[in-house]
């Protein structure tokens, strides 16, 4: 869809989002290949829900792929997502990655803020109600995260554009390494705090 002609909405604006009609039909949890990305936030969240470490859930849960140069986790699809239950609903739906708490919506960075739009027919089911974005989310300190995608886009942006640049492989396997071990495989305490305190430590090693 043209950006002239795409609509874009806040957090606070109401979208049609939701559906009643849901049963359970799993659509949107089947063949996403990896693009059902995991950031730090899903990390904190997924490791709390299942009182795992991120090492623990790259043994089934969490693949690694790579965008370029740009190590990036994602939920495992083979082709259902892993967490993914046999009635159809997710198992982890309280602590579900941000792309999933999106759907059916899309999430822009540009004008350096967060904008949502709706994804066009990604959903079959077509009677939707409208909800307040923030809601539909349902992520606490909604400027606090959103504050936090931006930051982390604008780094993976920057770090992935580096990497592609790169003609030395044993240099780009070393910071996707440490990308991994700083924010994934370290555990947080306190999420915003932590990752802020990360990001300005790997920015000055960088």
């Amino acid at each position: 869809m043209a950006d002239q002609i795409r609509r874009y909405f806040t957090s606070r604006d109401m979208a049609r989002v939701s559906s009643r009609a849901c049963e359970g039909c799993g659509k949107c949890c089947r063949g996403m290949g990896d693009t059902v990305h995991v950031d730090p936030y899903d990390c904190f969240m997924l490791t709390n829900k299942l009182g795992r470490p991120f090492s623990a859930l790259l043994d089934r849960e969490i693949a690694l792929h790579f965008e370029g140069g740009l190590m990036v986790p994602a939920l495992r699809m083979d082709p259902d997502c892993v967490f993914l239950g046999a009635d159809g609903r997710c198992r982890i739906h309280e602590a579900r990655p941000g792309i999933c708490r999106l759907f059916p919506l899309g999430r822009d960075y540009n004008e350096g803020k967060v904008r949502y739009f709706l994804l066009e027919d990604a959903c079959p089911e077509k009677s939707r109600t409208k909800v307040r974005i923030d809601r539909w989310l349902g992520i606490p300190d909604i400027s606090v995260y959103e504050e936090f995608k931006l930051d982390w886009h604008k780094f993976q942006v920057s770090l992935a554009g580096y990497l592609d640049q790169a003609s030395d492989r044993e240099l780009v396997r070393r910071l996707n390494l440490l990308v991994l071990e700083t924010f994934y495989l370290t555990p947080y305490t306190d999420f915003y705090p932590d990752f802020y305190g990360r990001l300005a430590h790997i920015k000055q090693s960088l």
